[in-house]
């Protein structure tokens, strides 16, 4: 698995398998419900009164962010399919022109067309011409 590549279930299990129950229900925590690390620790069962250095510590170990990047990864993989649905029904479907537009222009550009890039120059100075003609 690189960085870019979702997780498949035995390389995600082997990595859950390096935590214990409650850093898993942590990471969980901040990848499925979005909550930040203190609030996710409580709710794994750490205690009020650590969870903020609880957390920082528990983040901070390698096999753990390990753990939190792969379950990102697979939720993205998995989350992907449902985001490109909805900027295609708001490209086909949606009453406002601006709409359509925005999600046609996110569409492109996730499949890699940028239009070229605008820019303007300015020349300040004289310039000077000379034609001969024979």
């Amino acid at each position: 698995m690189n960085d870019l590549t979702p997780p498949n279930k035995s390389e995600l299990d082997a990595l859950a398998r390096k935590l214990t129950r409650r850093q898993r229900d942590m990471v969980a925590n901040i990848v499925n419900h979005g909550m930040n690390g203190t609030n996710a620790a409580k709710t794994a069962g750490y205690s009020d009164a650590s969870a903020v250095v609880t957390a920082s510590k528990t983040l901070a170990k390698p096999h753990v962010q390990a753990y939190l990047n792969a379950l990102t990864m697979s939720a993205f993989g998995e989350r992907g399919a449902k985001a490109l649905h909805a900027i295609e029904r708001l490209m086909t479907s949606s009453k406002r022109d601006y709409v359509q537009l925005e999600a046609a222009k996110d569409m492109a550009n996730r499949a890699g067309w940028q239009p070229p890039e605008r820019k303007q120059i300015t020349v300040s100075g004289d310039v000077s011409v000379r034609i001969e003609l024979d």
